[in-house]
This record gives C-alpha cells, structure tokens and sequence, in this order.
C-alpha cells in the first residue's frame, strides 16, 4: 500500500514539472536583455541618429531650395558723386547642392537670384536683379530627436543689371537706361533645422547678406560703387541622400 502512494506521488511531480517546462522555456533569458541593452533598440533611436546623426553623416549628399526675405538697408552713388542711402525690400531665392565632407560638416554650391527696389530720384524707383554664384560651407548638429542647429557662411561673386533715368530727355520725356552690376557676395546664416523624417529637413533662420561692387552706365562712361547689407528670414527645404 505505501509503495503504490508513493509510485503515485512522484508520478504527480513528473506531470506537474512537464507541465510547466514549456512556461519556463518561455521566460526570456536575462543575459539577452543585457546583450540587447548594450546594443540599443532601433525602434528608440532618434531620427537625427547617434553620435553624428543619420542625416549628417560623413558621404551623404544634399539638394535644397532656400529663400531669404527681407528689408534691407543699402548704400549707392549717384552720378553727380553724391551718395544715397536707404532701406529696400530685398528677396534671395537659392537651390542647393551638398555633401557631407565630414561628420556634421557640409560643403555646397549655390546659384541663386535676387531682387530689390532701388530709388532712383524722388518718386522714381526700379528693380535690380542678380545671379549669384556661391560656394560654402555648414556646421550642422543634432540637439535632439527632431531639431538640428546649423552655422554657415558662403562666398561668391554677383552679376545683373537694372535701370536708370538719363540726365537728358528726349521729347520732354525721361528715357531710362540698363546698367550692368557686379561685385562680391557673401553670407553668414544661423538657425535650426526641424527634422520631419530621417532624411529631409525644413530649415528656419537668419540670414546676414553683405552685395558689395559697381554699376557700370555705358553712357556716361560711369562705374558707381554700390553696397547692400541685410539681415533676414531663411527658410528652406533640404534632403539628403
């Protein structure tokens, strides 16, 4: 009678530990979270990545389209030497090409036009254009999940043209002539990038332009310094490949 109690007693234990084999198979092994903290869960990463960030790193390259707006102050010289200084509206639109020399560091090339009102005489103004041609260089950094901040500067050189009043009239009417203009372009920016996903960027900042050269009057066989500076709005778009 003991015998069987007992033979039935461990066959009980042998059911209940068979049992409950696959539940402790199941529980995760502690040395794998460890291994999986040491690695980092991917899901946890953020968009602008790591050390260097997935966005700045070294090889990548960038295309972008950017505009500047603003008022703008801007110095000129008139035919009879005076000078005149005023404030203008001043708009830059640039597209953008990059790369990533470096971790965090962009050089780029950069065509763009602009425009701004120019006074001619006391209730006469008209419109000058420009290509510019830019070369430059960014530092750019990631201060969280979604945000970068960016420090830059290009140089480059400037071409266009505009218009202005002859001091003869023809018939009692005043007749405009095109100038060609040329110079010095350079800018300094500072602001923050909004990363929307891993690999584009909106860009918000400030802008400090500096135009500095002549304009030329076939005419009167004139070359007239002129100078513009402002500082204005950036906003842009960028990706990066």
């Amino acid at each position: 009678m003991g015998r069987r109690m007992l033979t039935a007693a461990l066959a009980g234990l042998g059911l209940i530990g068979l049992a409950s084999a696959p539940a402790a198979w199941a529980q995760p092994d502690p040395f794998d979270d460890y291994e999986q903290g040491q690695r980092g869960n991917p899901q946890d990463a953020p968009l602008a990545g790591g050390d260097a960030g997935v966005i700045v790193e070294s090889g990548a390259l960038t295309l972008g389209f950017a505009g500047v707006f603003a008022f703008t102050r801007s110095a000129g010289e008139g035919l009879e030497g005076d000078e005149r200084i005023e404030t203008t509206f001043f708009t830059r639109l640039s597209p953008s090409i990059g790369w990533m020399v470096f971790d965090r560091v962009e050089f780029s090339f950069s065509p763009g036009l602009a425009w701004r009102r120019v006074q001619r005489g006391e209730d006469e103004t008209t419109t000058e254009r420009a290509l510019l041609l830019r070369g430059g260089v960014r530092y750019q950094a990631p201060i969280d999940t979604r945000l970068l901040g960016f420090v830059g500067a290009e140089l480059g050189g400037y071409v266009g043209g505009s218009e202005r009043p002859l001091p003869e009239s023809q018939n009692g009417r005043a007749v405009d002539e095109a100038t060609d203009t040329s110079g010095f372009t350079a800018a300094f920016e500072l602001g923050l990038g909004v990363v929307l996903d891993p690999r584009t960027v909106l860009d918000l900042g400030l802008t400090v332009d500096v135009l500095t050269g002549s304009e030329t009057i076939a005419s009167q066989d004139a070359s007239l310094a002129s100078s513009l500076v402002h500082t204005g709005l950036r906003l842009g778009l960028r990706f990066f490949f």
